[in-house]
Order: structure tokens, then sequence, then C-alpha cells
């Protein structure tokens, strides 16, 4: 039993939890200690430990478990009922195991075992440009290829592709101002502080140790703060009054959901709190990657991937502007790229704007990346079958890959545009003069 939770909520794992209890209690054999992976210190230094073992328990049913299987899914269904008040539904003959082994035989192959969120492809911006009206009320949504030569990689139209953003320079500046470190400080491999609790102590090893405390603290989660953060930041707090407050953040699950304190917002807030370069370093758990589907075909586009992003941003209640980590930064790639265009374009330098630094004339813009493949979230298999595809916003991006791939097999002469299944797209936007996305390449589709 593999359970995924967070120990910043009050009900930690509970649906793992319940369903392990109800498989026990129908007289299920337990063949592998459970494991409640926590994302508060990082979901992969559980599981990744966890994964090893299971293949080694699972070794002796490679015959298959016959009417066990048949127990253990009853138990499983029925556990859901209750825990969650799910209506059970037919299984699928064979659909899990089929879609398990589909990602195995994929994971064999080069893209999806050299990178990873440890170790990312550093793919080229080629091009990227607005999908929405620059108009005031309405979020920008940008349309952004990556070059992936050389990588190895091979994806599918339905696969996703995780990102890891660094945060915001200011920012790092700001928080190393607010404790008075030096962003040079050097993070060694052993240097984890013996005081820090042991949910902690396991962040630190996603990085690549030894490295620089401003490169420690552009690859670690600064924007959401955890509870266990706040514990952890109130015994360094040296005034009573920042203790306490700290505490009672912790404590406020509605100001913590309003507000979504940054590491800078409280280090503002509570200027006495004092911490080492390596305490730093290693209380804060590893950015984490945001994952965005593929918007492209491989049969059109085998060495580049497209992928379309709404900008986050929102206020506080006090009226703070607030902009999520990932987009905010890929809004900066493309307004940089676009710039060092203009620059060269009209061949002159200029000063640069407060927004947009001046990039240097060979200026290239990489994005940190990996393959996530998809084992369910696929086109039919015949392209004869008709598929009918809901969405909203930049829920239309896998869907303009399954019709730019339906399109690739018509031109190369693999498909008959007469024998192709019939595609129905119901899309929500606000207004087809705002946020209709990609209209041009779905009119284009329709032909």
């Amino acid at each position: 039993m593999l359970g995924l939770g967070d120990t910043n909520y009050t009900k930690f794992c509970q649906g793992a939890k319940a369903v392990d209890a109800k498989l026990k209690g129908s007289g299920a054999k337990v063949i592998l200690a459970p494991c409640m992976a926590d994302d508060a210190t990082g979901l992969e230094d559980d599981i990744e430990p966890w994964l090893l073992k299971l293949w080694t328990a699972l070794e002796p049913f490679k015959g298959g478990v016959g009417e066990a299987a048949t127990v253990v899914k009853a138990a499983a269904s029925e556990a859901a009922v209750e825990a969650f008040g799910l209506a059970a539904s037919p299984a699928k003959g064979g659909a899990c195991s089929n879609g398990i082994l589909q990602e195995a035989e994929r994971k064999e192959g080069v893209s999806a075992a050299v990178f990873d969120q440890r170790n990312p492809f550093h793919g080229k911006v080629t091009c990227s440009s607005l999908l929405t009206s620059e108009v005031a009320d309405h979020k920008l949504t940008i349309h952004m290829e990556i070059d992936i030569s050389g990588s190895g990689i091979t994806y599918s139209a339905g696969d996703a592709f995780g990102l890891v953003p660094p945060n915001d320079e200011e920012e790092v500046e700001k928080v190393l101002r607010g404790l008075g470190l030096d962003g040079d400080a050097v993070i060694a491999a052993d240097s984890c502080p013996a005081p820090l609790c042991s949910t902690l102590t396991k962040s630190h090893c996603h990085r690549q140790l030894p490295c620089s405390l401003f490169s420690a603290l552009t690859h670690s989660e600064m924007v959401c703060v955890r509870k266990s953060l706040l514990s952890f930041l109130s015994t360094k707090a040296e005034a009573p009054q920042d203790k306490d407050r700290l505490e009672q953040i912790a404590d406020d699950d509605d100001y913590l959901k309003s507000y979504r304190p940054r590491l800078v917002d409280l280090l503002r807030e509570c200027p006495s709190i004092k911490l080492t370069a390596e305490e730093v370093a290693h209380c804060l758990t590893p950015s984490q990657p945001r994952f965005y589907s593929v918007a492209s075909s491989p049969l059109e586009h085998p060495n580049t991937i497209h992928i379309a992003f709404s900008v986050v941003d929102w206020e506080t209640p006090d009226g703070q502007s607030r902009g999520g980590v990932c987009t905010s930064w890929l809004r900066r790639c493309h307004e940089t790229l676009h710039y060092a265009e203009m620059l060269a374009a009209k061949g002159f330098s200029a000063p640069p704007s407060p927004a947009t630094p001046t990039p240097k004339p060979e200026c290239t813009i990489k994005i940190p990346l990996f393959l996530r493949p998809s084992s369910e979230f696929r086109m039919p298999a015949d392209p004869a079958t008709p598929m009918i595809c809901i969405c909203a916003g930049t829920g239309i991006a896998p869907f303009r890959g399954f019709f730019a791939h339906r399109a690739a097999m018509v031109a190369a002469g693999s498909v008959d545009k007469a024998s192709l299944g019939l595609s129905w797209l119901l899309f929500g936007c606000k207004s087809k003069f705002v946020d209709y996305l990609y209209c041009d390449d779905l009119a284009n589709f329709q032909k």
C-alpha cells in the first residue's frame, strides 16, 4: 500500500490508511509494509526506496495470484465506498496491469531513464507567443516551444513534461538580506546541523551539494511555506512576540490559505529569526516540478515540445501582489526572448527596462525539464475511432497534440482522411476575442 499525503493536513494519508485497514480486515496478506509518503519533506524520499523493495516483493507473483486478485479488488472497492462514498465500478479487465506494463516498457528507453527531477534536460526555448489578448482583466496565456534535440527523449501525444523552476533572483536576495547571510557561502554535502528535526533533514538530498547558499535558495520552495517550517522557524526567533506570531500562523489555516505567506514575508514580519547558512539550506525543501501537458505531436515535431500556460497571479486580502513561481518565471523567459529579438532586429543596444533585463547578444534561454509518460491518457489506438474532447482554458493543450497527431498521420499518408474517426471538441472560454486558445490551429484541423 502506497499512500501520498502531506503532514501539513490533519488527515494525513487517510484514504490509503482506510483501504489498507480494510484489506487487512478482509484477510489480505501483507507482502510489504505500507509506505505513507509525505509531500512536506519530499515524496521521492519515501517512494523511491519503497519501490525498490516492491519489485522484489512482487517477484513471487509473476505467474499471477488467481482468486486472490478478486478478493483484493473487492476489498479495495468496498473500502473506497466506505471511506469516500464512492460508487463501485466494474474493473476494466487487466487495464491497470497493462497500463503498468506499457509504462515500464517505455521507461526502458533513454527518454524516461536518463532525465528526471534531480537530473533534468535543459531545453532551449525557440519560440513563444501570446495566445490571449492583453486585456487588463484577464490572465495572459502563453504558447512556448522548447527544443529537446540531443536529449534522446521520445514523447507521445498525451504525455506531460515536468519543468523545474528557479526562484526569482530578487526574492532570493531579499531573503539573504533579511537573514544577514552571504549568498556565496558554500553548503557542504555533510553540513546538515544536528538540531534540525528529522522531517526537515531529508530535504537536501535532491540538491547537488556542495553548492552556494544562493544556489540552494534559488532551487528551494520559498513560496509554499509548510507548517513544519513554521514550527522550526519559531524555535529560531529570538523575540518572544515573533515566536508567538509564527506559532499563530502555523495554527491558522484560513490565514495560510488566504495570504499564502512566503519566506520573505515571514522574515519581514518576524525580523528576529536567526539562521545559519546551513540551517537555511537544509530546512527548505527543494523546488518541486510543475507539469505541463504536451501540446504537440512527435510525428510533426520529434525534437520540439509545445506547452501552453496561463500566468498565475493574484492579490492577498491586504492588496499584496502574488505570482506563481513557475508561470512567473516562464513569463520572464517569454519577455526576455522577445526583448532580445527586438534588440537584434533594430541592431542596437538599449537600457534595460525595470521589468525585463537586457540579455546578452548570445542570450539562450534554457528550461530544465524531464518527461512524465502517461499510460492512460492516450488517443484511441485505431485512428478510425471517434474522439470526444472536453476542456477549458489551457486544458486544450493535450487535445491540440491529439489533433496534430492525426493530421500528421494523414499528411504522411499512413491514414486515409476518409477513414479518420470524427473528433468533437467542447471548449470553454470567456470570449472568442480574448481567450479562444489555438483558434487558428483548430480551424486548420477542421479542414
